[in-house]
């Protein structure tokens, strides 16, 4: 498959119910975040940017990203923070109004045992379902969701939120 293929609303909304997203993160020639593009965006400053995700977990999966290339949350300087911060609490805000749900989870991993898939720092604000997260075996679970918008849908439709 091709690196162009990635992109296609079929694949966005099916990549990680199929298992499609490790072929994506295997075949990367550059970091998706330093190149991501304007249409993604929801809300930006200087130093970072509220977008969806290109590949999400669940329809208003949104991240929080800054903007300069950083793989560590320690290497976060004081700007970068006061921005991160902002847009968590915008993207927050903007899935419970938009999504129409109570509960969030803000998700950053790091390490590579963490499932952690890009070298970016990036924050996951995830609207939080029944179907979604379920309690199994004494733990919380994520499971993927059928997406019924592509990320470009969904970008439209939270800047239109915005406005």
């Amino acid at each position: 498959m091709k690196n162009s293929d990635f992109y296609t609303d079929d694949f966005q909304k099916k990549a990680r119910k199929s298992q499609w997203y490790d072929d994506v993160t295997r075949n990367l020639t550059k970091c998706p975040f330093c190149d991501l593009k304007l249409k993604y965006i929801i809300i930006e400053d200087e130093n970072a940017v509220l977008a969806v995700n290109l590949f999400p977990y669940i329809d208003g999966h949104l991240m929080v990203i800054p903007k300069r290339h950083i793989e560590l949350f320690d290497e976060i300087n004081n700007n970068e923070w006061l921005s991160v911060k902002k847009f968590i609490s915008a993207g927050i805000k903007l899935v419970k109004d938009e999504i129409g749900v109570e509960n969030t989870n803000t998700l950053y991993r790091e390490g590579n045992k963490s499932g952690m898939s890009l070298q970016h720092v990036h924050i996951h604000i995830l609207p939080i379902t029944d179907k979604f997260m379920k309690y199994e075996k004494q733990r919380f679970v994520m499971k993927f969701q059928e997406i019924n918008f592509t990320p470009l849908e969904m970008a439209e439709r939270l800047r239109v939120a915005l406005r």
